[in-house]
């Protein structure tokens, strides 16, 4: 009876986790669209919108815990030379690299493809994941594993490209900066497992913002707006602060506790979808058939890879993604 109580415990958790990446995809992919009408309608600096991002979203993160859960975690972390040093680094190097080298891959390139390389994240998880950690124990896991990660890339570029590539012409340094995004995504995804083991991940997620906005506020004076700033584009900068990272990265991290780093990336796929179900009703983009088959794809694996944990929960021995190697 324990058994099967705790057992049902561990999958109502990881649907909760899988609800908790999906919201926050959603919410970066609006998000991007929001940055999108920033960049492209009023002009804003890149580097400008990345430290308002970073500062703010970490700052009003860390001030909403001070206040619901007060100060005794935060004290706990930075009075720990080590912990905050890890934080710190996570940060910087994880956190702010992924959002200041995704930032730059779309003003050296354009969104679509700076979404689209960043994508190769789940792609270096897998190999990661084969080659370091050996986490696919049989071949039939392996096999799951690599059907899951085609279906999702496959959608992904389907909803990012409308099945296309004619008009996708990346410069180099678009690539470069999008194939850092990549490994600075990757990273993010898989380095916060020890830190999350031992303090709250919502304080490591504020933290870790608050000292990469720390890094990237000189940006604040050498690329500061030079037209008066609209109400328009007080309220977008609001929603990408609160919504597209206080939250969404919260949620990301926290949901790290429960699932798999590969499984994320996978759902996180999601995205997309959300940025261009954003274009299509905000915009005005048409929507194409491709770019439905690609979001229903995407969501497959998302329900596929979602089953074959859940599964796994509840048959262990019987999961093929958990069985000893052969």
């Amino acid at each position: 009876m324990e058994t099967r109580k705790l057992t049902n415990t561990r999958v109502s958790d990881h649907h909760l986790a899988v609800l908790k990446v999906l919201f926050a995809a959603t919410l970066w992919g609006l998000s991007g669209t929001a940055a999108q009408i920033l960049f492209h309608d009023y002009h804003l600096f890149t580097t400008w919108v990345l430290a308002i991002r970073t500062e703010f979203g970490g700052g009003l993160l860390l001030a909403y815990l001070i206040v619901k859960r007060g100060s005794s975690e935060l004290v706990k972390i930075v009075t720990d030379p080590r912990a905050l040093m890890e934080v710190a680094l996570f940060g910087t190097v994880a956190l702010g690299g992924v959002q200041f080298a995704y930032f730059m891959a779309v003003a050296k390139g354009d969104a679509v493809s700076a979404t689209l390389l960043q994508y190769a994240a789940p792609l270096l998880l897998f190999v990661w994941g084969v080659t370091v950690h050996r986490r696919f124990r049989t071949l039939r896991s392996l096999v799951i594993s690599a059907v899951i990660l085609l279906l999702a890339l496959t959608g992904t570029i389907s909803v990012l490209t409308n099945g296309s590539f004619s008009t996708l012409i990346i410069p180099v340094p678009g690539v470069i900066w999008g194939l850092i995004s990549a490994v600075a995504a990757a990273l993010y995804m898989n380095a916060p497992t020890s830190l999350l083991q031992r303090y709250d991940s919502a304080y490591i997620v504020a933290i870790g913002l608050s000292c990469a906005g720390l890094v990237l506020s000189p940006f604040w004076i050498v690329s500061s707006p030079t037209k008066t700033v609209t109400m328009t584009v007080i309220l977008l900068l609001l929603f990408i602060v609160i919504f597209g990272t206080s939250i969404s990265f919260a949620l990301f991290i926290n949901s790290l506790k429960t699932l798999p780093p590969f499984e994320a990336s996978v759902i996180s796929c999601a995205e997309p979808i959300a940025a261009s179900a954003a274009n299509v009703l905000f915009l005005g983009f048409p929507l194409h058939l491709v770019a439905i088959i690609g979001g229903l794809l995407t969501m497959s694996s998302v329900v596929v890879i979602s089953s074959q944990t859940t599964r796994s929960q509840r048959r262990p021995s019987q999961d093929p993604l958990q069985e000893p190697l052969d």
